[in-house]
């Protein structure tokens, strides 16, 4: 929805959708401004801990989640911190804390992001009084500027003040001031990383921490070109297609993100990938979309929304990652060689911030942002880019009721209120029936006043190879995983004056499980569960039952959880085993071998 010239809905999320949202806001993110110093005590609002990014990140967050939650308590908390930022604007235009005195305080990045964050509530709020302070707030970056080029992390991340600048594209109807978003849009340009020319450093995993091949700004980047396009009519750089087929080859993971722990790391299921990344990702492909109306950028989305993000967070969201790995066969302290290439021995254990804080602060955009952009207006319709339950309103008048447990759910009931028309998305990891002509991902359907429309989806299961000659199944956008028994241990202590205390604690997942097991069939049978929580360890939505084969499989050598290249069988015994979705499970072995050729 965002970046958008049209007509908002009035949405209330309902489902499985909704819950999670208020899972996120009953979880570790809702807290933050409660028990992390970093927040609860940020330079933004008079305190003295961390006065860069990190309370823009966060508010990054909790603006759209009070927004798509539609909850008056949280929207007005929204704008005590929103106009605590606006206030803290200088004269000649800078936005930040009174105590500016941060080690990264020149750099320029987190300008950038608070502007990108007064841009999104002022789209979701309607206040007009963001309009002059993020004008004001371009003035000061333009003639910044002038004197010092941007570095640091404004280098690698430029384009990111191009959010606000199409904001106010949208919002200001000026000729001589669109002139100068788009110098101002050329002259970021030209002072920022040059990722066409960075692409070709891509090709393997370096040893050592690099702007230019670090994961998130990467992810970021994914939409830089369009967004540049949008405010100069100019296509002149790497669009974010060339982008993704460089990375899926080369550092591609089974959910459609790619390896960066930190930085880029291959095409192992071992590595790690940053959830700060998933959740820029995820960001990237709303606004590709919004922009473009590809519906492929939407299948890109629901790759990382219903598998990577749930994955990297406890099914309760008190706890988060640092680093996911499609293979993660334990989530603890490591004590012998770390598989990661710049990150350390901690990065994939659960907690408060594991490894580095950023994605504390950050992780709370994935949810939200993805929830506000499930619906559009279609001239006097309604446009569903993501199938989710939903009452939708126009005027105060309930136009439209959804009910779609997608993806854990195949069938979808439209209830309409009145004569309207209704595109429905179908997404490319799944058919429909043929009545139904599918027009650049979308059927259109003409539904009239008090009827009922039930469509049925036919998720397509898959058993995929991937490069490492090892195999994945998906159903539908669904990743499956066979689940590895665990045991927790809680870990309650206290480091740098920040202490861990449950349930914003650390969480070890020991295994307990056998987990060396290869594909022994091409015949998968979908069973359906009661469920609650989407992402619930121990009762997922669904679980799809296939015979598989133990295999002699050994450590690889000075590592204590990565699996060696080579295998055998050791036994002829076909097990019937239960996989269940990648984002519902804490270990697990997702890339294994097919023998189901040996076993013809």
């Amino acid at each position: 929805m965002f970046l958008k010239k049209n007509k908002k809905l009035d949405v209330s999320l309902k489902g499985w959708l909704y819950r999670q949202l208020k899972t996120q806001n009953e979880g570790l993110f809702g807290s933050l401004d409660k028990v992390w110093d970093d927040i609860k005590d940020s330079k933004w609002i008079g305190g003295k801990a961390e006065g860069w990014e990190r309370f823009p990140y966060y508010l990054n967050g909790l603006i759209p989640l009070a927004y798509a939650l539609n909850d008056e308590e949280m929207i007005a908390k929204t704008k005590k911190y929103v106009y605590a930022i606006m206030d803290s604007q200088r004269e000649d235009g800078k936005i930040c804390p009174k105590d500016d005195t941060d080690n990264q305080a020149g750099d320029i990045w987190s300008m950038f992001l608070v502007l990108k964050i007064l841009a999104i509530y002022g789209e979701l709020s309607d206040d007009q009084k963001v309009i002059d302070v993020i004008k004001k707030g371009l003035a000061y970056v333009d003639k910044a500027m002038n004197g010092t080029t941007i570095y640091n992390w404004g280098h690698a991340r430029y384009f990111e003040c191009y959010v606000p600048m199409i904001f106010l594209k949208n919002k200001i109807n000026s000729p001589k001031y669109h002139a100068f978003l788009k110098e101002l849009a050329i002259k970021l340009k030209s002072q920022g990383l040059d990722y066409k020319l960075a692409s070709s450093l891509w090709d393997k995993p370096h040893n050592y921490w690099s702007y230019d091949t670090h994961g998130v700004n990467i992810a970021m980047a994914l939409k830089a070109s369009c967004l540049y396009k949008e405010l100069t009519g100019k296509d002149d750089d790497i669009s974010a297609e060339e982008m993704l087929a460089i990375l899926d080859e080369k550092h591609g993971t089974a959910y459609g993100h790619f390896t960066s722990d930190e930085c880029l790391a291959g095409t192992s299921p071992y590595q790690g990938a940053e959830l700060c990344g998933v959740v820029e990702a995820m960001y990237s492909y709303e606004l590709l979309f919004s922009l473009t109306q590809n519906p492929y950028w939407l299948d890109r989305l629901e790759l990382l929304a219903y598998n990577g993000l749930p994955a990297t967070n406890t099914d309760d969201m008190w706890g988060h990652q640092y680093d996911q790995q499609v293979n993660q066969l334990a989530c603890v302290p490591l004590t012998k060689k770390v598989i990661f290439k710049t990150n350390g021995n901690e990065a994939n254990v659960f907690g408060l911030e594991p490894n580095y804080g950023c994605c504390t602060a950050n992780f709370g955009q994935g949810w939200p942002l993805f929830a506000l952009s499930c619906f559009e207006r279609f001239n006097n319709g309604v446009q569903i880019n993501v199938l989710a339950s939903a009452e939708i309103k126009v005027d105060d008048e309930k136009i439209l009721t959804i009910e779609a447990e997608y993806p854990f759910r195949n069938k979808v009931i439209l209830e309409a209120n009145s004569n309207m028309v209704v595109k429905l998305r179908i997404p490319g990891t799944c058919d429909v029936n043929k009545a139904y002509k599918v027009k650049n991902g979308f059927i259109t359907l003409r539904l009239k006043a008090n009827s009922q429309k039930v469509i049925t989806l036919k998720p397509k299961t898959l058993l995929n190879v991937r490069s490492t000659g090892l195999h994945t199944l998906t159903y539908g956008p669904l990743l499956l995983s066979l689940p590895i028994a665990f045991e927790t241990k809680i870990n309650e202590y206290e480091k740098n004056n920040v202490v861990r205390k449950f349930p914003y604690c650390d969480y070890h997942f020991i295994k307990k499980g056998e987990h060396r097991y290869g594909f022994a069939s091409n015949k998968f049978k979908v069973i359906e569960k009661e469920f609650d929580n989407a992402f619930d360890r121990n009762n997922p939505p669904l679980v799809i039952q296939t015979k598989m084969v133990l295999l002699d499989w050994k450590m690889k050598k000075g590592y204590e959880y990565v699996l060696e290249d080579t295998y055998r069988k050791s036994t002829n015994i076909k097990e019937v085993k239960e996989l269940q979705p990648y984002g519902s499970t804490y270990l697990r072995m997702t890339e294994m071998p097919s023998l189901i050729k040996e076993e013809k």
